[in-house]
């Protein structure tokens, strides 16, 4: 080892047992004072973005209909009506005029139309629309079926179902939240 590294070592080690004031408070000046001000600096260059708020938290996402317990309620307390519907609907478009019950399935279609039209308007205003679609078309058949006008009942039948079948799939989308 020659002299000069024995120096470097000396100085970087820190200042040596018993040397003079002088050699210490350089020592200080060249190692601890750039040692404290880079952790004062990276210290202080970090605290203020921590202190800053972060970004707001995001809103939960709206519920969807379909889990709403009222939408629930109100789909499953008009089901039977929905069946009993689909039921007399079917009837009706097989009718056969000179069937003893042909006047019975006509009471019996204007009778469920008139209890979904009266029934209790959807919790969530954008299923109302949707759940009556194809009904006044159903009523006007049913009407004309009573006159024994069933061509034009089977016809009124049909356009009430073509309404129905797009009806059906928004109110699928309204439930679904989309």
């Amino acid at each position: 080892m020659d002299g000069a590294d024995a120096d470097r070592d000396r100085r970087s080690a820190g200042p040596a047992p018993g040397a003079t004031g002088r050699r210490r408070l350089r020592w200080i000046a060249a190692v601890v004072v750039p040692a404290v001000v880079l952790i004062g600096i990276t210290v202080l260059g970090t605290v203020p973005a921590a202190s800053q708020p972060g970004p707001p938290p995001l809103p939960d996402p709206p519920p969807v209909p379909g889990t709403n317990p009222a939408v629930q309620r109100w789909l499953n307390d008009q089901e039977r009506l929905q069946i009993d519907l689909n039921n007399a609907l079917l009837t009706v478009q097989r009718l056969d005029p000179a069937a003893p019950d042909a006047m019975e399935n006509c009471r019996r279609l204007g009778e469920l139309t008139a209890g979904l039209l009266r029934y209790r308007p959807a919790p969530d205003p954008r299923l109302t629309g949707p759940s009556r679609a194809g009904l006044e078309q159903f009523a006007r058949a049913a009407a004309a079926c009573r006159t024994r006008d069933f061509a034009t009942a089977k016809r009124l039948v049909e356009e009430g179902l073509a309404a129905r079948v797009p009806a059906q799939d928004d109110i699928d989308r309204i439930l679904e939240g989309d």
